[in-house]
């Protein structure tokens, strides 16, 4: 199943004023579309021109990519072009596109080939393919911006914090805090937060551990961290939120009463110890007044859900302003 048919809003660009922030979906939608942003580049190995075109909207509407291949059609393609990473403080846009005659195509690396797309400078650019060795991994990859240029891949080796807390680290979110030395965060929403100067002469690891969470040790960590957890970096500092459900009143998965609250936490991005972390808002479901949610649409005799009722999670934080959840 292909994306084809991209939303109405954002298209064509109606020439407002950029958002400072947006929601972007991570897959791209095959669709021939222009605006201001269009941009286009040759791949080699490949016949025709590739474009890429920005459909910008304010949160909380998601904007969206729209990708076109002159000389191919969708069907070559074993998936949408993901968006593999944005820069932090920036326009640029890594985008892995894969192809193949089926989905599991993209389970070979020699399939897969990389887009850098500026969205401030309208430019999109086919890098060089990594072989089979050097993976991207979905969420592992931040942008640096280094002192030099260079056109060729480098590799270098550096050991993780010994003992290291967890049995291992999996990476939900990199984060580019930036600066001379070109700090990276790579967040384990479950564990802890590894941080690096990728630029440094000598880069070495550092580790931050996130704060305790609302259950107890033995009660978190199941399945996606990042269905109940998120982290971003605003003003210097890391925010991050934990949500949590309680069953108020045991009955069936659709009729129990739960309830839920979040934690929204702060420490600032050079911080090395989990001392640092100060709880800046908690919020309980039963706190809100019920007449906030908006009405929605509901079938005959059933009634309007609550905040406590609904299926809420993925939490994400403001990358503008610091009390928006």
């Amino acid at each position: 199943m292909y994306l084809l048919n991209p939303p109405d809003y954002g298209y064509p660009d109606d020439g407002e004023e950029r958002p400072p922030y947006v929601l972007i979906e991570p897959y791209a939608y095959f669709a021939d579309r222009d605006n201001a942003t269009t941009a286009t580049c040759e791949m080699a190995g490949f016949r025709g021109t590739f474009k890429l075109t920005f459909c910008t909207a304010r949160p909380p509407l998601v904007s969206y990519m729209c990708f076109e291949a002159t000389a191919y059609d969708h069907t070559v393609f074993a998936a949408e072009p993901q968006v593999h990473a944005m820069e932090t403080d920036g326009g640029l846009v890594l985008l892995r596109v894969v192809f193949g005659e089926h989905p599991s195509s993209i389970m070979f690396p020699r399939n897969r080939e990389y887009l850098v797309y500026d969205a401030t400078g309208h430019s999109l650019e086919h890098l060089p393919h990594p072989g089979t060795q050097l993976r991207f991994s979905d969420d592992s990859v931040a942008f640096v911006r280094p002192h030099g240029c260079s056109s060729s891949y480098e590799t270098e080796l550096v050991l993780k914090p010994s003992p290291y807390p967890a049995p291992y680290h999996s990476t939900c979110k990199a984060i580019t805090i930036g600066g001379d030395k070109g700090t990276v965060a790579w967040v384990d929403l479950w564990h802890n937060i590894v941080l690096c100067d990728v630029l440094a002469k000598r880069p070495e690891l550092r580790l931050l551990k996130l704060p305790p969470p609302i259950l107890l040790e033995n009660q978190a960590r199941r399945g996606d961290p990042r269905s109940l957890r998120n982290i971003a970096l605003l003003d210097g500092s890391f925010k991050y939120v934990e949500m949590q459900f309680h069953l108020v009143q045991p009955g069936p998965p659709a009729l129990g009463h739960w309830e839920w609250e979040a934690t929204v936490w702060s420490t600032k991005a050079n911080s090395s110890s989990a001392k640092d972390w100060i709880a800046e808002y908690k919020l309980k479901s039963s706190e809100i007044p019920e007449p906030s949610p908006p009405m929605l649409q509901v079938g005959p005799g059933e009634a309007q859900p609550t905040l406590s009722t609904l299926q809420l999670g993925l939490p994400n934080l403001s990358l503008q302003h610091a009390g928006i959840l």
